[in-house]
């Protein structure tokens, strides 16, 4: 999911746990919260994988698509989460070692 896909009545989750009701405003993408504020592709906006340039807290997580209601219980519904992102889990050649309970060698993959 990028950015351009996101739509009124979304919500989004950032890394911090914030939750946003999306809306768009004269063609900008704002996200409202309980007891905050956050343009999306305004002055300063999130790169198209909706992550944020300056400060990875402000990237976005989740995305749900709520049943409509009031909107407290928009903003905490979990059900409906619609993508969810998924991160690449950097390790080392010790702890793959370790998860997987065998030695490993690392090889290169020509393919």
């Amino acid at each position: 999911m990028e950015l351009k896909d996101l739509k009124t009545g979304m919500v989004v989750e950032t890394r911090e746990g914030k939750k946003y009701l999306i809306v768009n405003r004269d063609g900008e993408l704002c996200g409202i919260g309980m007891d905050s504020y956050m343009t999306l592709n305004g002055e300063h906006p999130h790169k198209s994988n909706m992550t944020w340039p300056n400060d990875s807290v402000a990237d976005i997580m989740k995305v749900f698509k709520p049943a409509l209601r009031k909107f407290s219980s928009m903003l905490s519904d979990e059900r409906n989460c619609i993508w969810k992102r998924e991160e690449v889990r950097k390790m080392t050649v010790s702890e793959i070692c370790k998860e997987l309970g065998y030695e490993v060698e690392i090889v290169r993959d020509d393919s």
